[in-house]
């Protein structure tokens, strides 16, 4: 016997009311995932990486040997992103990366080599490295490396030049976001995905507002 098409229209009504009310909670949950890298840095104990592991160069491959040829980190290619094609924006202000983060050199603006494997980014002080890995990627995709952000940073902030004349360190003041907020985004599982934000990102540059 089939049930009254009544209740058959009230179970369709509640799984679809069930469907939202998860979709809601993960966009509510979101705001919390952008800030788990800051999480991740104070609950971190384990010891240091070797500085070795971190300034050791792997093999450079397409590596550019002038450093003096990227005067910063968004000077060349300014209106064509080497990473997903598209115009008015470069490889470092790209928000489309689905793998979670974004592979390819943000110095020479090609997918030949990572900016860990760049003899620019090789060639800077651990302080430039952290910089680049973590101060200028603040709400933004993480950058591909062997070793990830956090443990630049982690071995930064224990280190001596990390510190100031009265042996204060001070903490970035925003960071890279998530893998997984950075792969939601570009596959658009959130509300408002990165082919939706990337032109107004790129109208405004402006990381703090719009990001």
């Amino acid at each position: 016997m089939e049930p009254p098409a009544d209740i058959e229209a009230l179970s369709q009504s509640v799984a679809a009311l069930s469907n939202e009310l998860k979709s809601v909670r993960r966009r509510i949950a979101e705001p919390e995932r952008r800030q788990e890298p800051i999480s991740s840095v104070q609950r971190v104990q384990p010891s240091p990486v070797p500085i070795e592991q971190l300034t050791q160069q792997a093999t450079p491959g397409m590596a550019i040997q002038e450093s003096e040829r990227v005067a910063s980190t968004g000077d060349a290619c300014a209106l064509e992103c080497s990473n997903c094609g598209m115009r008015g924006h470069n490889k470092v202000h790209c928000l489309l990366v689905p793998e979670g983060r974004l592979a390819g050199c943000i110095f020479c603006h090609t997918q030949d080599h990572n900016v860990d494997e760049c003899s620019t980014f090789q060639n800077m002080s651990l302080g430039e490295q952290v910089s680049v890995l973590v101060h200028q990627r603040s709400r933004l995709p993480p950058l591909e490396t062997r070793v990830p952000w956090v443990d630049w940073l982690r071995n930064w902030l224990s280190s001596e030049e990390s510190r100031d004349a009265h042996g204060n360190t001070a903490m970035p003041s925003g960071y890279p976001w998530s893998e997984d907020f950075t792969k939601d985004l570009a596959l658009g599982y959130i509300a408002e995905d990165a082919v939706a934000l990337q032109p107004v990102f790129d109208e405004s540059r402006d990381h703090t507002g719009c990001l």
